[in-house]
């Protein structure tokens, strides 16, 4: 008869300042910079009556982002209002996982240690209200993720109806990369 023994762990912090500017009373900028971090760790023992219990499964893995974003936005009129930016993360990533093979030894599943990768994204938006219940929004999302080199343009809409001022139903479509 065996055991498992499971111990998880994990930690997570954020810190950022944002400030907000107003070029007139229509056309402001919010900007964001933050730092966060995650750490998880995970270890698995198994424990057999006749035999020393052994390490089965070890996962030690961080990740910090330091995050930029700015966002302009332009009211119209009372109807519409255009908004465009752009976010910039840059991920350090530490990622150390290894398995207990039947013959006994190791195997690393994953060891990635100081990778850096940048996650860079734009978009603009527009918001249309055709009533005070009635909203529309529509835009185009750029990303770009340098660990892959992979790029994508998606378009996304959404529509808001709200029939009573605490009430609303909500519809999107897009795609999201």
């Amino acid at each position: 008869r065996d055991n498992l023994d499971l111990r998880f762990g994990s930690g997570m912090g954020v810190l950022g300042i944002s400030h907000q500017y107003f070029f007139t009373s229509n056309t402001r900028i919010n900007t964001v910079v933050a730092v966060s971090y995650s750490k998880a760790t995970a270890k698995a023992d198994s424990a057999y009556l006749n035999a020393p219990a052994l390490n089965y499964y070890g996962d030690e893995s961080s990740e910090t982002k330091y995050s930029f974003s700015s966002r302009l936005s332009h009211k119209m009129n009372a109807k519409n209002i255009l908004s465009t930016g752009f976010i910039a993360e840059l991920y350090q990533l530490f990622y150390s996982d290894s398995v207990l093979l039947p013959d006994y030894s190791y195997r690393k599943i994953t060891d990635v240690k100081g990778e850096n990768s940048l996650l860079f994204q734009a978009f603009a938006q527009f918001q249309h209200k055709f009533t005070d219940e009635l909203l529309v929004y529509t835009g185009l999302h750029y990303q770009l993720y340098s660990l892959n080199n992979s790029q994508s343009i998606e378009p996304r809409a959404s529509l808001k109806w709200s029939p009573k001022p605490k009430h609303s139903f909500n519809t999107g479509i897009g795609l999201h990369s």
